[in-house]
């Protein structure tokens, strides 16, 4: 049996990253994140400076990751550009380094099968950018949403609202890890075990998120006014 321990949108919230390792250690063989390990929240540089550090961890480059490497290009953002640039400024050199070397999509044979992990469909099979979320998802809308690639198991973030649809193909949002939105102080992650059967099970868990609220006022953080009321419900 092999476990994998699936995170994503950690978005800079370094105290649910912590409690999400604690509840990890010792039942899973790897973590894979699923992109944005940065933005919106205040601690994107705490977050890199952990994972780095983490055994048998991969990662997949999200929107508000590449933000950072390509530059901020998106008008219909939730953060604006002052955001970007203050997020930018947070993240030490060799970290915007590490950065750099993660894959856009990591993909996986198991049981004869294809399984792709990435943060979300992409425009083109070769692009950064992604589609715009779908935020009602069934099997045919993602059927389409997902047709530049190819694979029987999907799993991916950017939504932050998790989600299994089984079909043909299976798709799995994780859930947001840093942005509680819309309860207060829930952390979401997932554990993909792969044996005879496969099997995906979603889990959720409550922490303080105060102190990450407290950072980002303390810091001065852009648009946190907004992210406080519409991500944290604080």
């Amino acid at each position: 049996m092999h476990r994998i321990g699936l995170i994503t949108d950690i978005h800079g919230n370094d105290q649910a990253l912590k409690e999400a390792l604690k509840l990890l250690n010792g039942k899973v063989d790897e973590i894979i994140c699923l992109g944005d390990l940065i933005g919106i929240g205040p601690n994107g540089n705490e977050v890199i400076n952990i994972v780095k550090k983490i055994d048998n961890f991969s990662c997949v480059l999200g929107n508000h990751d590449r933000y950072l490497l390509y530059g901020f290009d998106n008008p219909y953002s939730c953060t604006q550009k002052d955001h970007q640039e203050w997020i930018k400024a947070q993240i030490e050199e060799d970290n915007v380094e590490y950065l750099k070397k993660i894959p856009v999509e990591i993909e996986r044979q198991y049981n004869g099968k294809t399984f792709l992990f990435l943060h979300y469909a992409r425009r083109s099979k070769d692009g950064l950018r992604f589609q715009f979320i779908e935020h009602e998802p069934n099997e045919e809308k993602l059927n389409v949403l997902f047709k530049e690639t190819e694979a029987d198991y999907y799993f991916y973030g950017h939504e932050h609202q998790p989600s299994i649809i089984k079909g043909k193909k299976t798709y799995v949002d994780v859930g947001s890890l840093g942005c509680p939105y819309p309860n207060k102080d829930t952390g979401r992650y997932g554990i993909l075990s792969i044996g005879k059967h496969i099997v995906y099970k979603p889990y959720t868990f409550t922490y303080d998120s105060k102190k990450v609220v407290d950072d980002m006022v303390n810091k001065k953080m852009p648009d946190t006014d907004f992210i406080r009321k519409n991500f944290y419900m604080q």
